[in-house]
């Protein structure tokens, strides 16, 4: 008998403690909601597939106002979003779920984008900096979100410490008939150095004698446009606000702080053809035009129409930088290339 009652307790404290598991189940938080309100979004029964531009939008609720445009992508669809006074970010959004990830935040406007692979972009970004204003020249940017989601954009347990990147950037070769802007719009400087090398040329800036424009809490090159002809054999760089010539000393600039900015005072940078030597260079011809530094490329023929490789082109490429401490000493450096389709995507 009193084995029969041990089993029959033994039975229901078993019985009691399944009721317990299965409540503890269906409403884990606790509380008298459906189980459903507190389910992953990233798992299967939480999926609401996305199949229009419409229903894209939807997902965005109050920030639908914010998208700029919408490319559908076998079943996907990336979204770039940003105003006029905001650079873009672009999100993928996965068609199968409904989920919807960061790719990039651009901190220069969208020049150019081109979806490679589910979820893979490759952009071309350039121009004003949204941090200071401060145009640059274009870059290449490649980001993927394949290494830390899956096709319907579930996470794969990406650990960045043993996996590869999952972004990464590029030099943008600009060809014939490409102008683009860089420095500071406004500023007035002088050259104290251009020159001529194995790769392209290299002009650096220092200040005026009075001491205008220098001394600020950003310093940069003055508002420059790079451009190459239309037949791709002529590169002209323009610096606007920019001179040969020192300039006359102002009675409150001190002379060693010229010195120290790299001031070529009281001497003047000469015009005329730049000293050193490149092969892909004939001629570089720097004058004096108005307020504005002008000078003139002339790219040699025969880099170009070799035995050996065929016909090419030119291309360029600029970027700009500092020669000392902090931001003195600013300078632009343009490089040049000589390249063919077989060979342009080295």
């Amino acid at each position: 008998m009193k084995k029969l009652i041990s089993l029959a307790l033994a039975a229901l404290l078993l019985l009691n403690l399944a009721a317990c598991g299965e409540s503890s189940v269906s409403n884990p938080s606790g509380s008298s909601d459906d189980s459903s309100s507190s389910a992953d979004p990233a798992q299967p029964d939480a999926f609401s597939p996305i199949t229009t531009e419409a229903e894209v939008r939807a997902l965005y609720g109050d920030d639908a106002d914010l998208i700029a445009s919408i490319e559908a992508y076998q079943g996907d669809f990336l979204v770039q979003l940003g105003t006029d006074d905001s650079c873009p970010s672009l999100d993928w959004v996965y068609g199968e779920s409904g989920i919807r990830r960061r790719m990039l935040w651009l901190d220069t406007p969208l020049l150019r984008c081109e979806i490679e692979s589910q979820a893979s972009v490759r952009v071309v970004t350039g121009g004003p900096n949204i941090y200071n204003g401060v145009p640059g020249f274009p870059r290449v940017e490649l980001a993927t979100l394949s290494l830390l989601y899956d096709e319907q954009g579930c996470d794969r347990g990406y650990d960045p410490y043993v996996s590869p990147g999952t972004a990464s950037s590029e030099i943008y070769w600009a060809g014939a008939g490409e102008r683009y802007s860089m420095g500071m719009q406004g500023r007035r400087e002088a050259i104290r150095s251009a020159q001529v090398d194995a790769g392209g040329l290299t002009v650096a800036f220092a200040p005026l004698a009075d001491g205008s424009d220098f001394v600020a809490a950003y310093c940069e090159i003055p508002y420059t446009e790079v451009a190459l002809s239309e037949d791709g054999m002529t590169l002209t760089v323009t610096m606007h606000d920019t001179f040969l010539s020192s300039g006359t000393l102002s009675k409150d600039v001190d002379p060693d702080f010229l010195k120290e900015y790299g001031s070529l005072y009281p001497e003047s940078f000469p015009a005329g053809e730049l000293a050193g030597s490149c092969t892909l260079i004939e001629n570089a011809d720097l004058r004096q035009d108005g307020n504005s530094a002008v000078l003139t490329v002339t790219l040699a023929d025969s880099p170009i129409h070799g035995r050996n490789f065929g016909d090419g082109y030119y291309r360029f490429t600029a970027e700009t930088g500092y020669t000392g401490i902090a931001d003195i000493g600013p300078y632009l450096r343009v490089t040049l290339n000589a390249t063919n389709e077989l060979f342009a995507g080295d």
